[in-house]
């Protein structure tokens, strides 16, 4: 009781004090303003931020899925006496990156600068080629970095052309204690300037940094600085390579192999072309993979009310058939896992009155991502013509003719008036159009290629030499070319289109192992038996004769690209010599040949440049980036996945093209 008359003290307020009174409700009467005010008027966010994002995300987003959605009515024009033939394709798609992908450069000073931007141009190529093929944007940025600080080359550009001056303008400079932290934190700024060419897109896997670095090993302290520079930026970007612009043991092979995820990502000098590899390959596996994936779609499709749905007809049932203001809609609805191949829909309609009509379909989607896509299509505008329909004549049956009786007085009937009988109208039909299928349609798209595809092999002695892992040169070699040849679309339903592979070994002769198939244990098996015809010298004038030998005798599949892949490890021995009296000369004849015969070469050469010849080896190929070379053999499945994704279509697919 005492608390309860404390409690009544503490809050009253005197009579005896009028203003104290009004004062306290005007007090009160404006702070419930001010806070209806903060509640209602502004925004949610500004107090409960976090309750913003998580409406955001169900609302969700746009999605970058696509379905290319078309309709089509056939024949047009059509006689109302005739069924129509409606056909609707999507495919449903959910491309990575679909803003494009964003690349930083940094190169550093060296006194050898020649193999730094040889490898960064090839690199840039890699990205010219798959702008233009994914039709992705992709955006190139340049830094340039010393012992003394990091300069912008080129701020994040669209226009790749304009990257080869930043990648090749450095020039020579000795750069053991180069500011390497500073650099990575000077190409993430830049990786986040790059998004705005992106529309802001900021997904990391789409996201490439290329660190060119070096330092001495017993500069211990840079090391470590490299070390941690390199994990700086795989915090932000898992797609980071690095390369090392020195052949000196002592600059390279300490630190560098230490700086990216693995040793698969990081090359050196001389190795002429896995740095081109590394690249080809970061980008197909984000292609391949897929950031996004299509969870639910529904399909509409209106039939205006004047054409009648055969419901006899549908190659699909629809989920639902409905009456919306006069139209059929038609609604068909689909999971992710159904969505995995291109989808057709046909069914048939019966014109019930002459005009032009239009049929509208809608997709609508949702992405793994909580993204939402919507897509409408209609189709072209179909005439229906009237028509008198012909209908069966009724067979009539004759009634019996009555029989006369003898009282019967014949007399001639009145000459009945000559009624006309009216001739039926005929309906002249209306010439319909003819559709010829004569549209050129002239596209590569990489993953449509095929191949056929003749691995040439070196089989002489020396491919018996260890590799860093202990294994011999051949072994590594016959490992890489199973997953090459496994790789590859072999084994697909009988008359889809599909790759095909042979086998070639040389040493001091050269022989067709397995002839061009799709048989992929037949093909391993050859690829094993190469062991057992191991021998001395090196004819690789021999080695381009039979390759071209095997692609032209076939069996060819003739839509594929004829390739030929040539792998040694030695220089020619044994050849005939030309008459400028070198066996080089013979050699490339021997390639030119192959070639002439429309054959796409590459080539690979493995060991020390002393012992390959890679001028040579270049010579004899397609072309300068067909040519790659390593050092050590265990890089061999890098460079043939790397080559398996840059066989061309055949020129033969092109229009006017032989």
């Amino acid at each position: 009781m005492k608390g309860d008359l404390e409690m009544s003290r503490r809050w009253s307020v005197p009579i005896s004090s009028p203003v104290r009174l009004v004062s306290s409700v005007v007090l009160l009467i404006t702070l419930v303003v001010v806070l209806s005010y903060w509640a209602v008027i502004l925004p949610l966010d500004r107090w409960f931020p976090a309750a913003k994002s998580s409406i955001e995300s169900l609302a969700g987003s746009e999605s970058s899925c696509t379905t290319a959605l078309t309709t089509t009515l056939r024949p047009n024009p059509q006689s109302i006496c005739e069924p129509l033939d409606i056909t609707t394709t999507f495919t449903a798609a959910c491309p990575a990156c679909p803003e494009g992908v964003n690349v930083v450069f940094i190169m550093d000073g060296t006194p050898f600068p020649d193999w730094e931007e040889q490898v960064a141009l090839q690199a840039l190529s890699v990205l010219q080629r798959y702008e233009h093929s994914s039709g992705k944007k992709v955006s190139v940025g340049v830094l340039h970095y010393d012992d003394r600080a990091v300069r912008v080359a080129l701020s994040p550009t669209l226009n790749l052309a304009t990257a080869r001056g930043a990648l090749t303008s450095f020039g020579h400079k000795n750069v053991p204690r180069g500011v390497f932290m500073s650099a990575a934190q000077r190409a993430l700024a830049m990786i986040s300037e790059g998004r705005r060419l992106h529309n802001g897109q900021s997904d990391p896997e789409c996201e490439f940094v290329i660190f060119f670095l070096y330092t001495k090993s017993y500069y211990e302290d840079k090391g470590n600085e490299m070390i941690m520079a390199g994990r700086t930026i795989l915090r932000a970007v898992p797609n980071l390579y690095v390369g090392c612009p020195q052949q000196d043991t002592d600059k390279c092979e300490v630190w560098e192999p230490r700086v990216p995820k693995s040793p698969r990502y990081y090359t050196r000098d001389p190795e002429a072309t896995k740095l081109r590899g590394m690249v080809i390959r970061g980008l197909r596996d984000v292609d391949r993979k897929g950031l996004v994936s299509m969870r639910s779609l529904s399909t509409d499709q209106w039939i205006p009310k004047d054409l009648e749905v055969l419901s006899s007809s549908f190659s699909l049932r629809p989920t639902e058939v409905a009456t919306d203001t006069g139209a059929t809609r038609l609604t068909w609805k689909w999971q992710g896992s159904q969505l995995t191949e291109p989808m057709t829909l046909t069914f048939r309609v019966q014109p019930r009155a002459a005009g032009e009509w239009q049929s509208k379909v809608v997709n609508e989607w949702r992405d793994s991502k909580n993204g939402t896509g919507r897509e409408e299509v209609l189709s072209e505008r179909f005439s229906v013509y009237d028509e008198i329909c012909e209908t069966p004549t009724p067979t009539l049956t004759p009634l019996p003719s009555p029989t006369p009786t003898a009282s019967a007085t014949f007399e001639p009937s009145p000459t009945p008036a000559v009624t006309e009988t009216p001739v039926p109208s005929t309906v002249t039909p209306r010439p319909r159009p003819i559709y010829l299928p004569i549209a050129v349609r002239e596209r590569c798209v990489p993953e449509e290629v095929h191949a056929d595809v003749v691995l040439v092999i070196d089989v002489s002695t020396s491919m018996l030499r260890l590799t860093r892992t202990g294994r011999t040169k051949l072994a590594a070699t016959q490992d890489a070319a199973k997953q090459f040849v496994s790789f590859m679309d072999l084994a697909v339903p009988e008359g889809e289109p599909h790759d095909q592979v042979g086998l070639v070994g040389f040493n001091r002769e050269a022989w067709i192992q397995t002839p061009l198939g799709s048989d992929l244990k037949q093909v391993h098996a050859g690829i094993d038996a190469l062991s057992e015809r191991v021998a001395e010298l090196t004819r690789l004038d021999l080695a381009f004769e039979v390759g071209a030998q095997a692609i032209l005798e076939g069996p060819r599949l003739p839509a594929n690209t004829p390739v030929i892949i040539l792998l040694t490890d030695g220089l020619p021995n044994q050849v005939p010599y030309a008459e400028d009296g070198t066996v080089e000369t013979t050699v490339l004849r021997a390639a030119a040949a192959a070639k002439d015969s429309g054959i796409s070469v590459f080539t690979i050469a493995i060991g020390e440049v002393s012992d390959t010849n890679p001028e040579l080896l270049g010579g004899c190929a397609s072309g300068e980036d067909q040519f790659y070379y390593t050092l050590d053999p265990e890089d061999l499945a890098e460079i043939y996945m790397a080559i398996a994704y840059s066989i061309d279509c055949p020129l033969s697919q092109f229009w006017g093209q032989h």
